[in-house]
């Protein structure tokens, strides 16, 4: 392959970089202190290496500044898409700087490819250092869903969020092939609903409501029944018009509304002109 060299954007008196991943400066004069001028050769650089990434020192007469070579020759010879300012290796080895072997790309595009070509992988499970679980606690979890307990429940039990188990359940997460059986097993299992006090975010018990429902029959005030039990008197309202706790009954006290609040308008004064004389 033909080596082609160009200058470097900012040194263009100084530097050039080529296709073929080098570096040179350029014969010059140096000013010094003094006020005397030498003259100095050009010479191929010998770069330095950082997180294995090659790396060269530019200076001029007033700056100085390192670069990483693959910056250098993408700028120099590979087109950039408007967006793009990550240059990504195609070949995954971050000292082989050919201007054919690099190209310009998103941060998440450089992700995608060092996952595609095996430079990273993905951890998974028990494996990732901030996981919760480990597998025979996730294989226990899809037995228990599939025998009917809630996600609630085992959420609850093993201090992780409902969410996480409805995800465990659908094979969204710990999606091992290992078992994959018991993963189809556990996403065609009926889900099961908790209800009343078993539901992870009752703040009341089914006797609390009977004993709700009762004071509504006497007419106390919905206000007074949500500050007694500590919760939004819009919870005691969906009580009181079977919204909220529909399983519940109480023997004596008929269907819901237990208590329906009278209107308080005021009903329209007749008008005078129709009042007899």
């Amino acid at each position: 392959m033909q080596e082609v060299w160009k200058p470097i954007s900012g040194f263009e008196l100084f530097y050039e970089v080529s296709n073929l991943g080098r570096v040179r400066s350029l014969d010059r004069i140096c000013q010094h202190k003094d006020g005397q001028t030498t003259r100095r050769a050009g010479r191929v650089l010998k770069p330095g290496l950082r997180a294995g990434y090659p790396f060269v020192q530019l200076c001029d007469n007033e700056t100085k500044k390192q670069e990483h070579v693959h910056r250098l020759v993408a700028q120099a010879f590979c087109v950039k898409p408007e967006g793009c300012n990550v240059v990504n290796h195609l070949d995954g080895d971050r000292q082989n700087n050919l201007a054919s072997n690099l190209e310009w790309t998103t941060n998440q595009g450089n992700i995608t490819h060092a996952y595609r070509t095996g430079l990273a992988i993905a951890r998974k499970g028990e494996e990732i250092a901030a996981s919760k679980l480990r597998a025979d606690q996730v294989r226990s979890i899809r037995l228990r869903l599939i025998n009917g307990e809630s996600c609630g429940s085992l959420a609850k039990e093993f201090g992780i969020a409902v969410m996480t188990v409805s995800d465990i359940r659908r094979g969204v997460r710990w999606n091992t092939p290992e078992d994959s059986d018991l993963i189809e097993q556990c996403r065609s299992s009926a889900v099961y609903t908790a209800k009343g006090e078993r539901h992870p975010a009752a703040k009341i018990s089914e006797a609390d409501v009977r004993d709700i429902i009762q004071r509504l029959i006497s007419k106390q005030s919905q206000k007074e029944i949500a500050k007694l039990y500590s919760v939004n008197p819009v919870a005691i309202s969906n009580i009181n018009m079977g919204i909220a706790w529909s399983h519940v009954r109480v023997d004596g006290c008929g269907e819901p509304p237990y208590f329906l609040l009278r209107s308080r308008r005021k009903q329209a004064k007749p008008d005078s002109a129709a009042l007899p004389l």
